[in-house]
């Protein structure tokens, strides 16, 4: 899959980042045309960016998962970076899961 990396990060020692894929589902199919035309024309003039967000974790080298959100709408990609956002709440997903599997897997290691 064609993804580019726009943010990487460090929380509670795992690597997060952020990359934007292409967004195959035409704009037309996710906006009503009457009501977002002007937005419609903006992305495909390309004034708007249309993409997939992906943000993974990791730990290491080991990719402990990763979250998708598609139809994004930005004015610029970095823009899907803020707080309070769903970049912070996938992030706050992935964290949690993070941390499950890092201790299931320290658990394991004991038995």
């Amino acid at each position: 899959m064609d993804q580019t990396l726009i943010h990487t990060e460090t929380r509670d020692g795992f690597v997060i980042k952020f990359y934007t894929c292409p967004e195959f589902t035409p704009i037309t199919e996710v906006l009503d045309i009457r009501e977002f035309a002007d937005e419609i024309d903006a992305v495909e003039n390309g004034t708007l960016e249309y993409f997939c967000a992906k943000v993974t974790i990791s730990f290491g080298a080991i990719e402990l998962g990763s979250e998708y959100l598609g139809c994004c709408v930005y004015e610029n990609a970095k823009d899907f970076i803020n707080p309070d956002s769903v970049y912070d709440d996938m992030v706050h997903e992935l964290l949690t899961h993070a941390h499950e599997t890092v201790k299931t897997m320290y658990e394991h290691c004991k038995e």
